[in-house]
C-alpha cells in the first residue's frame, strides 16, 4: 500500500473539553488566553496595581555621625513604595454609583475590620478613606469594627443597592447603609423605651388644640406608643404602650375643666433614639372606654378589640425635645397602624437583595426568607416570611433578582418569588434536584442566562422566569471540564466569586483547587461561542466590573506578602507590558487527536501554526498515545514577517530612523518540523502550543504520512441517533 501524505486543518479553534471523545478543534487546555472576536485566542492582558508606586523618604534611612560635635544626624532618604504594601489586607470589594454615575463608590472591607473607600484623587500615597459610623467614628478596628471581615482572607459580606444607598450584611456585625457620607444601622435594634402619659391641669384652648382629648360628659381611657425615625424615613418597632392613662369629663371632672371653655390635654414623657435618629413618632389608641349610650353601658370589649390599635398623632421632628403634648380629638388622629405592621432589620441577615423595590434577606441558619415594607427596606413586618422547609434540610445559600422574579437557591433546591407589593408576593418551586453552593457566583450571562456554580460544576438555567408557556430546565455548562471540577475544594465555596466582564465577553468564576483555601485560579466562560479556558494567575478574595464606560474589571489581592502574590486592588485589562504583573506563560494544549480510528497508521512530519506576528518564540511539545513523545524539532517557531515587509513600507507603518519597521500586527504561518522515536502505532496525537510573551493562535494544521484509510460508519447518526451531547 503507498504511503501518502496528507494535511490536517484544524479551524476554528474552540474552548476547553477534557471529555475522552470530543472533536479536533477543541482544546484540552487553554491557560491566560482569551478569544476574540478575530476567531482567535491571544493572551490575556494581564493586571497592574490600581494606584502606582510613589516616591517617599525615610527619616532613618542613613546615620551619619559628625564626630567632633558628638551627635548623629539622619539623612533621609528616598524609597519606592506603594500604600498597600504595607497596609492592611483586602478582603472585599463594591462598586456602586450615585446620581446617574455623576458620583462612583469603590467600597472594600480589610483585615482590621475597617470599611474603606478608594479616593483617586489622593493617590498615589494616600487613596483610601475610612467610613465613618453616624457617631463620629471611623470604621479603623478600633472603636468601629467589623468582626466578621477581621483577620479573615474573604470577607462574605453581601451588598445591595436601594435608591442611593448601598446596604451590607455579614450575618454577624449589625446590618449597615451608607449614603455616601457616613454609615448607620440599617433600621433600628429593638424597641424603644415606652413613653408616659399624664394629664395637665385645665388648659385654656389654643388653636393647634382646639379639639382636646377624650370625649364631653364621658370617661376617658388612652394608650400611646412612639418609634423612631432615621434620616432615610425608617421606622422602628413600635414602643411598650404606655401605662393607660383615665381621665373623665362628667360631673365633677367636667367642671374642673371649666365647661366648655376649658379643654383635657395630656403630656408624654418621649424617649430619644440612638444615633442616626432624626425624629420620632407618636401613636395614640382611640378612647378605649365602653360606648355609653343614655344611662346604659354597653358591654363590648373595646380594649380587648382595638387596644392594639394606634392611630399617628404627630411627628417630633428632633431627637432633642421630652415632653409632648397631645390636644387632638379621635376624630383628628391620623393613619391606623398596629404593632405588626413593623419590624428590625434581621442582624442575622447573610444575603440580601432588593426586588420589586422591596428588601428581601435571608440568613444561614434558617430556610426561612424575609421581606420589608415596600419602599420601606429597614422595616420587616414579622408576618413577612417565606418558609423553605421542604424535604431538603438544607439551608438558603443565594438571592439573585431578575426582571421577573427573585431567584432563591439553596444548597439542593430553586424556587421564584413572584408578585409585587401591591398584590402580595408569592413563591414557586423549580426544582429540588439542584441548588447553588455559593451566592457569589451566580450572575446573568448575557445570551445565555442565569449561570451559578452547583455541587457538580456550572449550570445555566435556561427558560424564561416570567409567566410564559415556555419551559424552564437546567443545562451543565461545564461538562467538558471533568479533570478541573475533580480538583476544585467545595469546602470553600463561599469564598468563590464570579464577574461579568463585557469587554472580553467573558463570565469569571475563581475557585480553590486542590488544597488551596483562596481562589487562585479563574475559569472563564467566553459566552459567544460557549467556550472555556483557565486563567491561574489572580488570587483573589473579590471581584467585581467598573459599572460605566470604562468598564474595569478590579479584584483584590488578599496575599500578606506582595511576593506571594497580589496584596492590595488591582485592575485587570489594557495593561502595558511596563505595568504589567503576574508574568504568564500562554498555553493551548490540543485535545488527543484519534488518527487510528480513521488511518491505519500515522506518522506526524510537521505543524504549521496560523499566528498573529508578534516575534515572539513559540514553543511546541507532542504527546503521542497520551504521553510524551521524543521530537526533534527544526528549532523554536519565530514568528517571522514576510520579506516584503521590512523592503517596502506599507500603508499605515511607520519607519524610524533606525529602520525599524512599525506596522500592524497581521497572521504569519509558522512552520516546525519534527521528527519522533515513537515504537509502535500511533493512535492519537495531541500538540501543546506555548509562548511566555505575547501569543495569538488562529489555526494549525498537520501533515503527516499515512496509510490507508479505514471506511468508518458512524452508527449513532446512520440509525437516527443525534451528535450533540
Amino acid at each position: 500500500m503507498s504511503i501518502k501524505t496528507a494535511k490536517f486543518i484544524v479551524a476554528p479553534l474552540r474552548g476547553m473539553d477534557q471529555r475522552w471523545d470530543t472533536r479536533p478543534n477543541q482544546a484540552y487546555t487553554i491557560e491566560n488566553m482569551v478569544w476574540s472576536d478575530q476567531d482567535s485566542w491571544r493572551t490575556s492582558q494581564g493586571y497592574r496595581r490600581v494606584v502606582s508606586d510613589y516616591e517617599t523618604t525615610n527619616q532613618s534611612d542613613l546615620a551619619i555621625s559628625t564626630g567632633d560635635i558628638g551627635m548623629t544626624v539622619n539623612i533621609p532618604g528616598a524609597i519606592i513604595a506603594n500604600v498597600y504594601d504595607t497596609d492592611e489586607v483586602p478582603n472585599s470589594i463594591y462598586w456602586f454609583c450615585q446620581h446617574g454615575n455623576a458620583l462612583q463608590w469603590l467600597i472594600y472591607e480589610d483585615r482590621a475590620g475597617r470599611i474603606l473607600h478608594f479616593n483617586g484623587s489622593r493617590a498615589p500615597s494616600n487613596p483610601r478613606t475610612i467610613i465613618q459610623y453616624v457617631d463620629g467614628n471611623p470604621f479603623d478596628g478600633t472603636v468601629k469594627l467589623r468582626q466578621a471581615a477581621q483577620n479573615e482572607e474573604v470577607s462574605n459580606t453581601d451588598f445591595a443597592m436601594y435608591g442611593s444607598n448601598l446596604y451590607m450584611v455579614n450575618g454577624q456585625d449589625a446590618p449597615l447603609v451608607f449614603d455616601g457620607k457616613k454609615c448607620t444601622r440599617a433600621g433600628f435594634s429593638g424597641k424603644p423605651n415606652s413613653p408616659t402619659a399624664y394629664t395637665t391641669s385645665k388648659t385654656e384652648i389654643r388653636d393647634t388644640f382646639i379639639s382636646g382629648v377624650g370625649y364631653d360628659d364621658s370617661n376617658n381611657e388612652f394608650k400611646y406608643v412612639v418609634t423612631f425615625v432615621n434620616e432615610r424615613g425608617q421606622e422602628s418597632r413600635m414602643s411598650v404602650e404606655s401605662p393607660k392613662i383615665s381621665f373623665d369629663t362628667t360631673g365633677s371632672g367636667k367642671s374642673a375643666l371649666g365647661g366648655g371653655e376649658y379643654k383635657q390635654f395630656v403630656a408624654i414623657d418621649i424617649p430619644t433614639g440612638p444615633a442616626g435618629t432624626v425624629a420620632r413618632r407618636l401613636y395614640r389608641t382611640q378612647n378605649l372606654v365602653n360606648f355609653i349610650e343614655g344611662t346604659n353601658v354597653v358591654t363590648l370589649p373595646k380594649e380587648a378589640l382595638f387596644g392594639k390599635e394606634f392611630y399617628f398623632v404627630d411627628e417630633i421632628q428632633d431627637n432633642v425635645t421630652t415632653i409632648y403634648v397631645d390636644g387632638a380629638s379621635d376624630f383628628d388622629l391620623g393613619s391606623l397602624s398596629v404593632p405588626d405592621d413593623f419590624g428590625d432589620f434581621p442582624k442575622n441577615s447573610t444575603h440580601i437583595a432588593v426586588f420589586k423595590n422591596t428588601m428581601f434577606v435571608a440568613d444561614d441558619m434558617t430556610a426561612e426568607l424575609r421581606y420589608s415594607r415596600p419602599l420601606n427596606p429597614e422595616v420587616f413586618p414579622p408576618d413577612n416570611v417565606f418558609n423553605f422547609s421542604d424535604t431538603q434540610t438544607s439551608l438558603i445559600t443565594g438571592l439573585y433578582p431578575t426582571r421577573d422574579s427573585l431567584v432563591v437557591f439553596k444548597q439542593r433546591g430553586i424556587y421564584l418569588i413572584k408578585g409585587d407589593p401591591a398584590n402580595g408576593f408569592f413563591g414557586q418551586t423549580l426544582t429540588t434536584d439542584i441548588g447553588c453552593v455559593s451566592a457569589s457566583t451566580v450572575r446573568e450571562v448575557p445570551g445565555v442566562g442565569l449561570v451559578f456554580l452547583a455541587h457538580d460544576g456550572v449550570y445555566v438555567l435556561d427558560g424564561t422566569l416570567a409567566a410564559s408557556s415556555s419551559q424552564t430546565k437546567f443545562v451543565k455548562l461545564s461538562q467538558g471540564l471533568r479533570d478541573i471540577f475533580n480538583r476544585v475544594n467545595f469546602e470553600f465555596a463561599d469564598r468563590f466569586r464570579s464577574v461579568i466582564y463585557h469587554q472580553d465577553r467573558e463570565y469569571w468564576l475563581s475557585v480553590c483547587l486542590d488544597d488551596k483555601k483562596v481562589p487562585e485560579t479563574v475559569l472563564k466562560f467566553s459566552y459567544e461561542i460557549g467556550a472555556w479556558s483557565i486563567y491561574d494567575k489572580i488570587k483573589t478574595a473579590g471581584m467585581i466590573e467598573v459599572q460605566d464606560h470604562r468598564g474595569y474589571l478590579l479584584f483584590v489581592g488578599p496575599s500578606t506578602d506582595v511576593s506571594s502574590g497580589p496584596r492590595g486592588i488591582y485592575v485587570y485589562g489594557s495593561v502595558n507590558e511596563k505595568e504589567k504583573l503576574g508574568a504568564v506563560e500562554s498555553v493551548y494544549e490540543t485535545v488527543n487527536i484519534p488518527f487510528n480510528s480513521v488511518y491505519e497508521n500515522f506518522s506526524p512530519a510537521r505543524v504549521q501554526a496560523r499566528v498573529v506576528g508578534y516575534g515572539n518564540t513559540l514553543n511546541l511539545s507532542v504527546y503521542t498515545n497520551r504521553e510524551p513523545a521524543i521530537v526533534a524539532t527544526t528549532a523554536s517557531g519565530i514568528q517571522k514577517r514576510a520579506l516584503e515587509d521590512n523592503l517596502f513600507p506599507l500603508y499605515g507603518s511607520v519607519v524610524t530612523d533606525s529602520g525599524v519597521l512599525y506596522k500592524e500586527h497581521r497572521p504569519v504561518i509558522v512552520r516546525m518540523d519534527f521528527s519522533t522515536m515513537q515504537k509502535g502505532p500511533i493512535n492519537e496525537l495531541k500538540l501543546r502550543f506555548t509562548c511566555s510573551d505575547e501569543m495569538e493562535i488562529v489555526s494549525y494544521n498537520l501533515e503527516g504520512r499515512i496509510g490507508g484509510s479505514r471506511d468508518v460508519i458512524n452508527l449513532t447518526e446512520k440509525f437516527g441517533g443525534s451528535l450533540t451531547r
